[in-house]
């Protein structure tokens, strides 16, 4: 009977070793599968840390260069232009058509004889004076989509461009003149216009100026209001 009972002790013994081992190994398992995705997760986590980051670099950097680009556009309408020949259109009168001889205004030739499709310049300034809101070459193609991407020097750009509707005619006067432009997070283009919605914002910023490249223009703001562009083929009342 002692021989048996230290027999069976013995496997007793030998089957609580094996499963000991067994959960040992299981653990050194799931131990080393943690550590296998926590390195996984770590390379992928200093990935996307790098692709964000390389994003905002090129972010900014891209803005920094359109705003730069924007500021020497600004001064080239201070120098002086070649001479640009005079043009002249017909216009519907209040009894009949007349001939009109439209000249390019002095400050805008140089830019004008870099890229034909300039169609004007809007600035919104503070009303002291002190600094400027927006600061921009207006352009005009008949493609619609064409300054969505693509900057004064005609360079691939995804700030754009500010531009008319190519509806527009800015000497055969329609009842509007739709501007459009990018609303970027960095503020650029038409980025902080809804700042507009802000009353002291307005108030210190109530008088747009939109010179066409053949006659300067001041307009006032009398209203804001929030929009949304619709599609040509939708059936709505379009009130812009």
């Amino acid at each position: 009977r002692n021989q048996d009972k230290i027999s069976r002790s013995g496997k007793a013994s030998k089957r609580t070793v094996q499963t000991d081992q067994r959960v040992e190994d299981a653990a050194r398992k799931i131990l080393t599968n943690r550590n296998r995705m926590r390195r996984i997760v770590m390379v992928v986590c200093s990935l996307v840390a790098v692709v964000c980051l390389g994003y905002f670099v090129h972010y900014y950097s891209m803005s920094y260069r359109s705003r730069q680009a924007f500021q020497d556009l600004a001064e080239l309408k201070e120098k002086d232009g070649s001479a640009i020949p005079d043009q002249t259109v017909t216009i519907q009168g209040e009894d009949e058509e007349e001939e009109i001889v439209l000249t390019v205004l002095e400050e805008y030739k140089t830019l004008f004889n870099k890229n034909k499709s300039l169609i004007g310049w809007i600035k919104i300034a503070d009303t002291n004076g002190e600094g400027v809101f927006i600061d921009y070459p207006v352009m005009q193609s008949q493609d619609s989509e064409y300054y969505l991407t693509h900057n004064f020097y005609q360079e691939y750009d995804k700030n754009g461009s500010i531009f008319l509707d190519p509806a527009c005619d800015i000497v055969h006067r329609s009842t509007n003149l739709i501007i459009y432009g990018h609303h970027m997070k960095s503020g650029e283009m038409f980025g902080n216009l809804d700042r507009y919605s802000s009353e002291a914002f307005y108030k210190e910023h109530r008088y747009i100026q939109f010179d066409t490249i053949y006659e300067k223009g001041t307009y006032e703001v009398m209203y804001v209001f929030r929009s949304r562009i619709y599609n040509e083929d939708e059936i709505v009342f379009k009130y812009y």
